[in-house]
């Protein structure tokens, strides 16, 4: 730390303690609203970068969270206080906490404008906006094991320091405790950041080792052969071949190896240059409940497109030919771009689906090919008008 930086925090820190000494009560109520302050800034700063296109704060969304974003650095104030008998001065530490998550904030969003200025595309950005949305998670666990660090060195039994030889085999265990240790966060490691990585020989050399299963590895092979797969998102591939395994027998007890292979597991629904493959797990998770206990492929298509018809709009003029995860996101696109949701919302769910020669989505019903169920309203203008 240079001379004029330890200036300023020895300056500020008797400043703090000063106000402290002079009015607790006031001091403390000071710094929780600055942490509220500080707290509303991250919220706004992730919503506008979500929805960079919405006046934030004339949405009732908006304001909807403000409460519960005001109460959490309030009640960790009051849990620490609580815990402490009044002994441990939270409140400075969480304000420090919110200071330091606004200051990454601003980090992350100068390293983005510096990667977009290079030409960020699309599927990158989702990438790194995801990353940041563990940056309050992360602060919220330092500051919290810093807090209890503080907390335990005020109750702990004060006992005189004594010398202490260990023996061989004492060595020896902790030694061993050591390498667990040390191969349990290695195994942790791997699996929380390596399916974030991209698809390159030495990401698919550890998911081989480490992350496919064997009742799975086949259609995993398949996954990574089927398409371009360079520079995807390893989580993807594994997403598509295990929840693709885990809905393999709902819909069809006995469907032949071909048709699960292309038109179940498979992510590739059309030869779009700008084709995306990470859509499964987002709609496994909103379809699949709502089919869970349906075995008709026909009758659960039904219940597909008629949540899909509710989330996505339809727009004739929509010009834009993007992925699935795009339409998902954006939640409008044209007639064929709907269609081509449709066949990967029903993949999702385990039911075999393709695209005609007219573009139209189709399914597997056991013994032929058929069109499937038509959403009620087939399209719509962009200020909500019926169109058809």
């Amino acid at each position: 730390m240079n001379p004029l930086t330890k200036k300023l925090v020895d300056r500020a820190s008797a400043w703090c303690h000063q106000a402290q000494q002079r009015s607790p009560r006031g001091f403390t109520a000071g710094v929780l609203i600055a942490t509220a302050v500080l707290s509303m800034a991250h919220y706004t700063f992730g919503d506008w970068m979500i929805y960079p296109e919405v006046s934030l704060w004339k949405e009732r969304a908006f304001w909807a969270g403000v409460p519960l974003v005001v109460c959490v650095s309030l009640l960790h104030w009051v849990i620490w206080t609580v815990v402490s008998l009044g002994r441990l001065k939270s409140a400075t530490v969480i304000l420090a906490a919110a200071a330091i998550l606004c200051l990454g904030d601003l980090v992350w969003y100068l390293v983005w404008l510096n990667l977009k200025a290079v030409g960020l595309d699309y599927q990158k950005f989702v990438e790194y906006w995801d990353w940041w949305a563990y940056w309050l998670s992360v602060v919220v666990v330092v500051g919290n094991l810093f807090l209890a660090r503080r907390w335990w060195q005020l109750v702990r039994p004060v006992k005189p320091r004594e010398a202490r030889t260990f023996t061989r085999p004492e060595l020896l265990l902790r030694g061993v405790a050591v390498f667990l240790a040390w191969c349990a966060v290695m195994l942790t490691a791997i699996h929380l950041v390596l399916p974030r990585m991209a698809v390159n020989d030495f990401t698919l050399d550890m998911a081989d080792a480490f992350l496919v299963r064997e009742e799975w590895r086949a259609d995993y092979d398949f996954v990574v052969r089927s398409g371009v797969s360079r520079g995807k998102r390893l989580g993807a591939l594994l997403d598509q071949a295990s929840l693709a395994n885990l809905q393999r027998r709902h819909f069809y007890p006995e469907l032949n190896e071909s048709v699960y292979r292309e038109f179940v597991l498979s992510p590739v629904v059309d030869r779009l240059p700008l084709s995306e493959w990470d859509w499964r797990r987002t709609l496994w998770e909103n379809f699949y409940p709502r089919v869970r206990r349906e075995h008709d492929p026909a009758l659960a298509a039904q219940t597909v497109v008629r949540y899909l018809r509710e989330r996505v709009g339809i727009d004739p003029a929509y010009s834009y030919r993007v992925g699935v995860e795009t339409i998902w996101t954006q939640q409008m696109t044209d007639e064929i771009g709907f269609e081509r949701i449709y066949v990967a919302a029903l993949r999702s769910v385990g039911i075999a689906a393709r695209l005609n020669a007219g573009q139209r989505a189709e399914l597997w019903a056991g013994n032929v090919w058929q069109e499937t169920p038509r959403p009620i309203v087939a399209s719509w203008s962009t200020r909500g008008e019926t169109n058809k």
